[in-house]
């Protein structure tokens, strides 16, 4: 894995162009992550989902968060693209997921 596979932006760009909108609720949902192991300068994105519109947002974006998504960016990046089931590490706390269970436990899918 290169230094270009960890970056932040790029990963949150290819999630964005991926999300399975069908999954999520009607309506705006916010999907906001923070990772370790990023410069401190691009550690929190968020993705916003509008009714199939996904957008990204390089910061906080100011609006009310439906799941927070807690992870070290390595971590992420080797679930992302494979390498380590997502579930698995939701489960066993290296990748933590706080929101209402109804959405957080969708977050896999």
């Amino acid at each position: 894995m290169t230094d270009a596979d960890l970056n932040p932006a790029f990963l949150l760009w290819s999630m964005h162009k991926r999300l399975n909108t069908e999954e999520m609720p009607a309506g705006r949902t916010l999907l906001y992550f923070e990772f370790t192991g990023a410069p401190k300068t691009c550690r929190r994105f968020g993705l916003v989902n509008t009714d199939g519109v996904v957008d990204m947002r390089l910061f906080d974006p100011g609006h009310e968060v439906d799941v927070r998504v807690f992870a070290n960016l390595l971590l992420f990046v080797e679930t992302w693209r494979g390498f380590r089931d997502l579930r698995r590490e939701i489960a066993c706390g290296a990748i933590r997921v706080e929101g209402p269970s109804h959405l957080a436990r969708r977050l896999p899918a």
